[in-house]
Order: structure tokens, then sequence, then C-alpha cells
């Protein structure tokens, strides 16, 4: 009976003893591989190891380049190499590739995704319009590029042909004659934020014309004679359309001619933004 007891004792010991022994805190392991191979069929295609985690190199993934490049130029092996993440990194290269510049630091927020960890990182490892090139050959090519490169005259859009606005990026061919057939119908362009209503033509290319072309100081549209109009000739106009210039026709029919703007108001119930809009295009002959 006491060889019993004693037997149960330490059965019931048993566990307490072990919990003690294997709360040992284990030794943290992370799995290298090897990819230095492309037979991904043999044994020797990924070579693996233990390592304990304490002894891996904390800076594997480098916060800084070895030479700051010009924001311009930047790859994806570089935003890469900072830690940049895939998506921030996509967007990038992509808007480069594009035809796209970072003119300011502020610039690089506009981008998708972009966090502030990645937009300090980029900005320290980067070179901009504004500061100097430390690195003598760095700024010998930059001199060099600069030398090279033509000055763009600005383009006037109220005379451009497509020749002309297809140079500006974002626009080919077809987007220019949309662009010329549209300031044909307008009468003319008053303002660049008229491109916005040129179907297709992206924000990109907008922004890029908005700092190519340029409106004339003493440009003057080609004006509906509101008088003596015919209804083919209000309706073909991008602010008036089929709707309004049949209201319109109907109501200079039965009233006496048009002489000024606050005439032409009574004509249709126009908003105030199309009322700003069509009043460089008519006139009262």
């Amino acid at each position: 009976m006491f060889l019993l007891l004693f037997v149960c004792i330490i059965l019931l010991m048993l566990p307490v003893y072990q919990k003690y022994v294997y709360t040992q805190e284990p030794s943290s392991f992370v799995i290298i591989v090897d990819t230095n191979t492309n037979m991904l069929s043999s044994t020797d295609a990924y070579q693996s190891r233990f390592v304990e985690a304490k002894d891996l190199d904390s800076n594997s993934i480098q916060n800084h380049l070895s030479r700051k490049v010009l924001i311009n130029e930047i790859t994806q092996e570089d935003l890469k190499h900072l830690g940049i993440n895939n998506r921030v990194t996509s967007n990038i290269i992509k808007y480069l590739e594009k035809g796209g510049r970072f003119h300011q630091k502020s610039d690089l927020r506009k981008i998708y995704n972009m966090d502030e960890k990645s937009y300090g990182l980029i900005i320290d490892n980067t070179l901009w319009e504004n500061q100097p090139i430390t690195d003598n050959k760095s700024k010998t090519e930059e001199i060099a590029k600069t030398s090279l490169k033509p000055v763009k005259e600005k383009i006037d859009l109220n005379t451009a042909d497509t020749s002309t606005l297809v140079t500006v990026k974002g626009v080919g061919p077809k987007l220019a004659l949309r662009i010329i057939k549209y300031r044909d119908l307008l009468g003319g362009f008053m303002n660049i934020d008229q491109l916005h209503e040129v179907y297709g033509l992206s924000d990109f290319a907008i922004t890029e014309l908005r700092d190519q072309v340029f409106i004339g100081e003493h440009f003057k549209p080609k004006t509906i004679p509101i008088n003596h109009a015919g209804l083919g000739l209000l309706s073909s106009h991008p602010y008036l359309g089929n709707k309004k210039s049949k209201v319109i026709y109907n109501y200079l029919k039965n009233h006496s001619k048009l002489s000024n703007f606050e005439e032409f108001q009574k004509s249709y119930p126009f908003t105030e933004e199309e009322l700003t809009k069509i009043k460089d295009y008519i006139s009262y002959e």
C-alpha cells in the first residue's frame, strides 16, 4: 500500500515537473530561403537553414540609397531598396512611365496609397529641382541634360493645329482633333478650364496643356448673332443645344430684336453658371 501510494504521488507530481521543464522560452527561428537556382523540381532548388532571429541583420532592408537620385529618375529597384511597399512603388513607376513629373515635394502626396513613412524615405533619398546635386558626376550629367533640352515655346490654344497639339504629353491625334472640333463649335476658348469640357481629355493631359498653352490676351471668340441666328446655328453651340435653342428661337420670333445681355437672359431660364459661360459668345448686331 505504501508503494502504491508513492507511485500515485509520483504520477501526480509528474505534470507539474513537466510544466516547469518545458515552459522555458524557446529560441525564435525564421527560415531563410536561397533561391539562386531556377530548377524548381530539384532538391537543391531551395536551400533552407534555420538561424536564431536575434542573429539576423536588422538592416537587411536599407532605408537609404548609396547616393541620392533625381526624383523623376527614381527606379523600381531604388524604391524596393528603400523598403517602399509594392502598391506605392507601382503607382510611382506607372505615373513616371506615363510622362508624369514631380515638380515639388507636395506632388508626391498625390500618389495613391502614399503613407508618411514612405513619403519621408523618398524625400530623404531624392533630389528635387530646388536642391543642389552633391555628387559631382551626377551634377555634370544633369548640367549636360539641361543644356541639351530644348526650350519649348508655349502654344496658342486658339490657333494651334493637330500637329502642334500632339507634342503635348497625353494628347494623341484623336484628342487633338477633338480639341479643335470643340474649339470650332464653341467659337474659341476663353479660359483653360474649358478643356475639361472636351470629351475623353484626361486630367493628366489637361495639367500638361495648362503648362504649355496660353490664350491670347486680346482674343475675342466667334459669336452667335442672336438676332439673326437660325435654329441650326443656335443648337450647334455646346452651351445651348437643342432644348434651349428651341425655346430661345421661339422667344426671338415673338419679340423684337435683343439689344443687350440683360434682354437675352429673359429668353430662357438659365442658371448663373450657364449665363457666365454663354455671355461672351452672344452678339446683338
